[in-house]
């Protein structure tokens, strides 16, 4: 009877360490948002999210910065996928009309998505000056590549305006997209609210956590004087940052 019961233990122990181990792998898939919002609960939407701190315009955040601290500690631990995706192009051809190159998009064999920024649009609040965006989504992983450029069609990989890694592509289904929200967008609006939205310490760390790529020999490019004193656009955070009144 003991013997058994000293089995069952250690069994059911192994169990837990092999869904530990799971848990801080790399996440994929359908899998992926489960264990990300096991991961990062404070970061989690829907039933049973936690409440949402305040977030203010040139009030830096102490709460948020623990979350956003949190996260980040996590997410340093578990890079490798960011060394798998594409290079971005160093330059992009905009139409005659200013707008993104006809699609099919396909640069050195990779499929590329391009989007442009227009009045109020989410690429204007989270990559000021960048005028159009290139995304990759892989298949298997889920994982995404983001390259923002200027005007002239020229790779920014500096700066607020740069594009980062995806740990989750918003390409695809609705639930790529939330996914995608979960695991990018939300810790990038829990550092600005840390930052009191201003191009701050935990922005900048946000940027080291999910790099802009910087392309096979890009020369560096950034629309931006690249300080402290660079202020995000409250009015432009759509639903992605709620602020407090």
């Amino acid at each position: 009877m003991y013997q058994r019961s000293s089995l069952s233990y250690f069994l059911t122990i192994l169990m837990v360490m092999v869904l530990a181990g799971a848990l801080l792998g790399c996440p994929s898939g359908a899998r992926f948002a489960n264990k990300y919002d096991q991961l990062h609960p404070r970061l989690r939407h829907g039933p049973g999210a936690a409440p949402t701190p305040n977030c203010r315009v040139g009030v830096p955040s102490v709460e948020y910065a623990q979350i956003f601290e949190h996260w980040a500690t996590i997410e340093e631990l578990q890079s490798d996928w960011i060394k798998a995706l594409p290079d971005c192009p160093c330059s992009i051809t905009p139409s005659d009309k200013g707008s993104c190159p006809p699609a099919p998009l396909i640069i050195d064999s990779i499929p590329w998505s391009c989007a442009q920024a227009s009045g109020g649009s989410v690429l204007n609040f989270y990559h000021p000056g960048a005028s159009f965006e290139l995304r990759y989504r892989a298949q298997n992983t889920g994982n995404g590549q983001q390259c923002t450029y200027d005007t002239d069609g020229k790779l920014i990989n500096q700066g607020p305006a740069a594009g980062t890694a995806d740990r989750a592509g918003p390409l695809g289904t609705n639930e790529d997209r939330l996914q995608h929200r979960s695991a990018d967008v939300d810790p990038f609006c829990a550092a600005l609210c840390a930052d009191g939205f201003i191009y701050g310490d935990n922005i900048q760390r946000y940027l080291q956590v999910r790099p802009a790529n910087q392309g096979k020999g890009c020369e560096p490019n950034s629309p931006h004087k690249v300080d402290k004193n660079y202020n995000y656009d409250p009015s432009l955070s759509n639903a992605s940052c709620k602020m407090s009144p």
